[in-house]
């Protein structure tokens, strides 16, 4: 006798219906709470905060409630900025932000936004923003005749964006890195647009899966997300150093690198074994190469075991490095944050034990297979954990 089982509803085929994507509708009211500017409209609304004269933050949203929490990849210090002067005109059809330097529109009709310099010259200006029923976003954007693109993090193409499409999804590819290959290993959402002298940047603080598609509509650009918030950071040039500058100050600046380090680094997948290693670093030495740093891929690991040295392949890992140092060369090699699944290894008995790796709901530990095989992966939401992972970084380079 069947069961309901019987009549489950993926056993009746697919069923095929069109998404509905929507925009937020057209414009109710203006609310100011704080320095935020919340305009609010049919079905939802978009909330407005300068940062500084040069860098506003735009988040748009549906339903009612607002939430303007930032991710970790905003620094602290800007969640509560200080007060900017900004100049608010209302009228029939919009809505007029004014600092300084910038003069930002709102449509009421579309909730299109347009930014302009205070010479009247167009910034950058976006269309329209829809919505799809599960909770996807995406904005078009002006694309003028002679506009570049700069950024997104590490992707196999061209330094100019413009024609290209990426997703940013952190993506272990190994297949050979073709410029066509739309996501890579690191992802940044920020965008660098240059045009007519002007360079602004677009930084969209969502660190789930989201487009930047500079191919698909010819006079226009996209940006959308699949889930999570749309919530954008204008950043103003009108140089482009300028626009990484006031990036760096939302985001965060790195501590001033050792000079080692920007040097040249010699990279490839893979070298084998000890030897080889020091071989290569003596034929650099004896030809007047200049060469600061040599890399070691996955094949340095006890089976991939991350923190170990192969026993044969790198017997004596001191002596190695000792060598190099002598040389003036030092090494990087990669960390794997994939734990292999195994009781004997003391890596992963330390982290079940002390509870530092990634969960699901439930309670499990969250599993995968990658290089070691079925392997468990550090929750670095966790400052405790971050620093377990970076006491074992210093015990195999000490």
């Amino acid at each position: 006798m069947e069961g309901s089982e019987a009549i489950h509803p993926d056993k009746l085929g697919p069923i095929s219906m069109q998404e509905a994507w929507k925009t937020i509708g057209s414009f109710k009211a203006l609310e100011q709470q704080g320095d935020v500017y919340v305009c609010r409209a049919e079905r939802g609304g978009a909330a407005i905060v300068f940062l500084t004269e040069d860098l506003f933050r735009i988040k748009f949203f549906t339903g009612t409630d607002l939430d303007l929490t930032t991710t970790i990849a905003i620094q602290p210090v800007q969640e509560s900025p200080a007060s900017v002067e900004v100049q608010v005109e209302e009228s029939v059809d919009g809505i007029k932000f004014g600092t300084s330097t910038l003069l930002v529109e709102l449509d009421k009709r579309t909730f299109g936004l347009t930014v302009k310099n205070k010479e009247g010259q167009i910034i950058a200006e976006q269309k329209i923003i829809s919505f799809s029923p599960r909770g996807a976003a995406n904005a078009i954007f002006e694309m003028p005749t002679d506009s570049h693109f700069y950024g997104l993090g590490e992707k196999a193409s061209f330094l100019d964006k413009r024609g290209e499409r990426y997703t940013n999804w952190n993506t272990d590819v190994f297949a050979p890195h073709m410029p066509e290959i739309e996501a890579l290993y690191e992802s940044i959402p920020l965008m660098i647009h240059m045009h007519s002298g002007l360079s602004y940047g677009l930084f969209l603080d969502n660190p789930g899966r989201s487009d930047f598609d500079m191919r698909s509509h010819g006079i226009a650009f996209s940006i959308g997300c699949s889930t999570g918030s749309y919530d954008l950071y204008f950043i103003n040039g009108p140089e482009l150093k300028e626009v990484v500058k006031r990036y760096t100050f939302l985001t965060g600046r790195i501590a001033i690198p050792p000079k080692w380090s920007i040097g040249y680094h010699q990279s490839r997948y893979s070298y084998m074994n000890q030897q080889e290693v020091l071989d290569l670093a003596k034929t650099f030495r004896e030809k007047n190469i200049p060469c600061d740093v040599i890399y070691l891929d996955i094949h340095y690991m006890n089976e991939y075991r991350v923190f170990t040295f192969d026993p044969v392949r790198f017997p004596d890992p001191d002596k190695m490095l000792s060598e190099l140092r002598n040389m003036g060369i030092r090494i990087v090699p990669i960390v794997d944050p994939g734990v292999k699944k195994d009781p004997k290894y003391p890596i992963y008995r330390e982290g079940v034990t002390d509870n530092h790796f990634c969960k699901k709901l439930e309670g499990d530990i969250f599993f995968g297979d990658v290089w070691p095989g079925t392997s468990a992966f550090p929750d670095f939401t966790e400052d405790r954990t971050s620093k377990w992972w970076l006491i074992n970084i210093a015990s195999i380079l000490s």
